[in-house]
C-alpha cells in the first residue's frame, strides 16, 4: 500500500511540474500574470516568447504589416515615442480582456482607446532619401516613400541647418518591418509631424497549446524601400 501511494506522489507531482499554466483555454489568466510578471521584471525574452512568430500589425488604412516576433519591442518602441515605454503599454493592456468565440475557439481582446498619443510622421515627397546624418553626402539608411510612418521625432539631437546648402535637417525615429527602429535625418521641407488618439487592440488565441499574442493594432507601419 506504501508503494501503491509512493507511485501515486511520483505521478501527481510530475503532473503538477507538467502542467503549466499555458496549457489550457480556461488558464487564460494564468497566462496573462505570467506575461505581466514577466514585464514588470524587465524579462523581456520571457515576454517575447508570448508574442506570435509573427505578429499582425494593423494599420488605420486596414493594411496588415506582419513583423518578426523579436522586433515586437523595438516596433512599439518605435511607435509609442517619448509617450510610455513598451513595457508600461504592454502592463497597461494586459488587463480588461473580453472573451469571445465559444468554447471549441476561444479568443480574448482587449482594447485602449486613446492610450497614448503618437506621433504621425508624413512623408510630402516619394523616395525621400533617410540619411544617417544631416547631410547631402551622409549615407542614406532607407528610401521613405510618400504616406504616414509610424514613429517620432528624435528630441534627443536638435534640429540642424546646413550652412552651405541652407537645408534644415529634422533627427527622426522610424520604424521599419526588415531592421526595426532606426534613427536619422530628413530634410524638414518633406516632412510633417502631428499627434493623433489612436486606439490599440490586442488579440490572444490559443494556439499549440498556450495562448498567444497575434494581433496589435498600431496607428501606422513605416514602409521603407530598401
Amino acid at each position: 500500500m506504501k508503494k501503491l501511494a509512493f507511485l501515486l506522489l511520483i505521478v501527481t507531482t510530475s503532473v503538477a511540474l507538467n502542467a503549466s499554466p499555458q496549457q489550457t483555454p480556461e488558464s487564460f489568466d494564468a497566462s496573462m500574470e505570467l506575461f505581466s510578471d514577466a514585464l514588470a521584471s524587465g524579462n523581456l525574452g520571457l515576454a517575447e516568447q508570448f508574442f506570435a512568430d509573427s505578429m499582425a500589425y494593423e494599420r488605420d488604412d486596414g493594411r496588415i504589416v506582419h513583423v518578426p516576433r523579436e522586433l515586437v519591442f523595438s516596433a512599439l518602441e518605435a511607435d509609442l515615442g517619448e509617450s510610455m515605454s513598451a513595457q508600461k503599454f504592454l502592463l497597461v493592456m494586459t488587463k480588461g480582456f473580453e472573451a469571445h468565440g465559444d468554447l471549441a475557439s476561444p479568443f480574448f481582446v482587449n482594447t485602449h482607446s486613446g492610450l497614448h498619443q503618437p506621433e504621425l510622421i508624413s512623408i510630402k515627397a516619394g523616395a525621400v532619401n533617410f540619411r544617417k546624418l544631416p547631410s547631402t553626402e551622409s549615407p542614406v539608411i532607407c528610401l521613405l516613400e510618400k504616406g504616414v510612418y509610424s514613429g517620432n521625432r528624435d528630441l534627443t539631437r536638435p534640429l540642424f541647418t546646413d550652412a552651405e546648402t541652407g537645408i534644415e535637417w529634422t533627427p527622426l525615429r522610424v520604424f521599419h518591418p526588415s531592421i526595426g527602429s532606426v534613427k536619422g535625418y530628413v530634410a524638414s521641407s518633406l516632412v510633417t509631424i502631428q499627434n493623433k488618439h489612436v486606439p490599440r487592440e490586442m488579440k490572444v488565441e490559443f494556439i499549440d497549446g498556450k495562448w498567444t499574442i497575434v494581433s496589435l493594432t498600431l496607428p501606422t507601419n513605416a514602409m521603407c524601400a530598401m
